[in-house]
């Protein structure tokens, strides 16, 4: 995004709006605009490889992918969940 000249956190304000299908809401210059779009294109032709590399990195702790996002569901819905994985990552060494 820093090679586009557009703030992370424009980025996000834009690709938020954009989700919620409110792009043209946003105020932002042309220059933006066009930074943003190249930047969202660029994102989407890496996701393939990121996905891959993480499918790899949860299959390399032992578990399916299935199972690793079970145990995220989890987390994103029970705080007990959450205050678990927190002391398993406090406890690494």
């Amino acid at each position: 995004m820093e090679e586009e000249k557009l703030t992370v956190e424009k980025f996000t304000e834009m690709a938020k709006a954009h989700q919620e299908q409110k792009l043209g809401e946003v105020k932002a210059s042309p220059e933006e605009k066009a930074a943003f779009s190249k930047a969202a294109q660029r994102i989407m032709e890496m996701q393939p490889q990121i996905e891959q590399s993480m499918q790899q990195a949860i299959e390399k702790e032992g578990i399916t992918l299935e199972k690793f996002e079970q145990i995220m569901l989890a987390y994103q819905q029970n705080a007990a969940v959450q205050a678990r994985v927190q002391k398993l990552i406090d406890q690494r060494p």
